[in-house]
């Protein structure tokens, strides 16, 4: 009758040892699940960093391309406060009339 009162004790704690084994292991899951939850939750928002540094890249080369258009527009106006003085310093006489056609800016005085 002993045996029979220690091997029911004995399987009763193996049942109970298997028991908080698979809590512990439910209980892991979890801790992983959790921690993979906040590396997504990470992950989207460095996504949304990430597109918002895309769009202001794109705004930036908007900015430059109007900047460089500006640019030209300010050569093309020094070229012809240029073409200008050279005229008025060397006359109508001296300076090419044609070439100055050519390029069909108006004379600014």
């Amino acid at each position: 009758m002993k045996r029979l009162v220690g091997k029911a004790e004995v399987e009763n704690a193996l049942q109970r040892l298997e028991m908080l084994t698979k809590e512990e292991n439910l209980m892991t899951a979890a801790r992983i699940f959790e921690a993979a939850h906040h590396i997504n939750v990470n992950v989207k928002a460095t996504q949304e960093l990430t597109h918002h540094i895309d769009d202001n890249m794109m705004e930036v080369k908007g900015l430059t391309y109007n900047v460089r258009a500006d640019v030209d527009v300010i050569k093309e106006g020094t070229r012809r406060v240029h073409d200008n003085v050279n005229l008025a310093k060397h006359g109508a006489l001296g300076f090419s009339i044609s070439s100055y056609m050519y390029r069909s800016f108006p004379v600014i005085f």
